[in-house]
């Protein structure tokens, strides 16, 4: 079981915490506090296991209590069964993250058969094909909350993510964002967010869909210095990034890494 956490760890947070079923996304750029936030949210979900799809073998998931980690779907399966673990970290080969399509069956079989078994999927590009998301993600964002499965997707390009993700979350936590592609990409689902200052990091954005309220803005949760371990990269200016990115920037494929 995973250990209690103390309630005011999260009573300033509540109001943005997924109810059990529902469907979240953490965007945000490399090194504006998003993943240390997940790894905070993670340790906080109540149910046990979660399942963390970690594309990017992100050092910071290494710390989550109880973990063990898999490569495989059937390794996976005897993680489950084992009731002393508490976080399942599936960490597919190279050629597997290749392919998303090969990484989407994971999901569907996770919708199919681990019934309210959290999913936290650690980049969600990783498992589109231009733009485009399959039948393992859609499941787990729509169905997913009538099998009792909280699902986690969290991204650096909004802009290449499906727009099915985002209408079917019912909470955003929005850190920064330097181009301005992945901020029009929010305002389609957020009016007026592309015309909102970005947090700057660690601080976030915290919205739930069908809220009166706008986004609201919300400090760095604590985290230990163990936390502090992973991506480094410097982020970079909106006018940067986009000067870079061109103007008619798609992704290039499932071979890129971000």
């Amino acid at each position: 079981m995973k250990p209690d956490k103390e309630k005011d760890d999260i009573s300033k947070f509540s109001e943005y915490f997924p109810e059990k079923g529902e469907r979240a996304i953490s965007i945000g750029q490399t090194g504006s506090g998003k993943t240390t936030f997940n790894r905070w949210l993670l340790d906080r979900l109540p149910d046990s296991p979660t399942v963390v799809y970690d594309t990017k073998h992100d050092p910071k998931f290494n710390e989550l209590k109880n973990n063990r980690v898999v490569h495989t779907m059937s390794q996976a399966q005897e993680a489950i069964d084992d009731l002393s673990v508490d976080y399942i970290i599936i960490r597919p080969p190279p050629r597997m993250i290749a392919s998303p399509q090969s990484l989407d069956l994971m999901l569907e079989y996770h919708e199919a058969n681990w019934h309210g078994i959290d999913a936290y999927i650690d980049e969600l590009i990783h498992f589109h094909s231009g733009g485009r998301a399959f039948a393992g993600m859609t499941g787990l964002f729509t169905r997913g909350r009538s099998r009792g499965i909280t699902t986690i997707g969290s991204t650096q390009r909004p802009a290449w993510v499906s727009g099915f993700i985002f209408s079917e979350a019912q909470l955003f936590y929005l850190f920064y964002l330097g181009r301005k592609s992945d901020k029009k990409r929010v305002d389609d689902f957020i009016d007026g967010y592309d015309r909102m200052e970005s947090p700057r990091p660690p601080a976030f954005h915290a919205f739930r869909q069908g809220s009166m309220k706008p986004p609201e803005l919300m400090p760095a949760v604590p985290v230990a210095d163990i936390d502090k371990l992973g991506y480094t990269d410097h982020l970079k200016s909106a006018e940067t990034a986009d000067s870079e990115a061109g103007p008619d920037e798609k992704p290039r494929g499932p071979h890129v890494w971000l």
